[in-house]
């Protein structure tokens, strides 16, 4: 929450704070506008579920593995509504993206936990996907030096378009 706080969130400590009360004490008894569930929990989707007003919007992003969803399509009729779900294009934001990394607007060290090699990249998949040793983001690092005739940094640019797949490099796919 300390990281949130540094890029400019109001964190919520849930464990401490009824979020709910919390949320309608700040809009007046109305509910939030808009919620992002970006967790993939039943937990945070019924919390998205109570902390939206009537006639707000429920942006789902998180990877849910449940057979069932925790809304019913009653109770979002019921309080009408918009519930939008899918996989966040991030391809077509890493242009902009990497130029707000570059400006050092922010300091993005601070979500980072591990720096590894490439070829360290199968345990840092597992480290971060089983939420070991405090994982938050892993940066996998290469170091390599393009000789004549192979590939170049310029040959490797590759435009993240949301309908173009990037590059693959040994099962792994590398944003440069």
């Amino acid at each position: 929450m300390t990281i949130a706080e540094r890029f400019g969130a109001t964190p919520i400590n849930f464990d401490t704070t009824n979020a709910i009360q919390v949320i309608k004490d700040a809009t007046d008894g109305r509910g939030a506008d808009a919620v992002m569930e970006v967790v993939g929990s039943p937990q945070a989707s019924s919390l998205a579920f109570d902390l939206v007003r009537p006639g707000g919007i429920i942006s789902i992003a998180g990877v849910h593995n449940e057979p069932h969803f925790t809304i019913s399509p009653t109770q979002a009729y019921d309080k009408n509504l918009t519930i939008v779900s899918g996989r966040c294009p991030a391809r077509a934001y890493m242009e902009t993206l990497q130029d707000v990394a570059k400006s050092g607007r922010y300091d993005l060290s601070a979500i980072i936990s591990h720096r590894i090699s490439l070829q360290e990249g199968c345990e840092g998949y597992d480290m971060f996907a089983n939420r070991r040793d405090n994982c938050t983001k892993v940066v996998l690092s290469i170091k390599r030096s393009f000789t004549a005739g192979s590939a170049t940094p310029k040959t490797l640019k590759h435009k993240m378009m949301p309908h173009k797949k990037p590059p693959k490099f040994g099962g792994f796919n590398i944003y440069l």
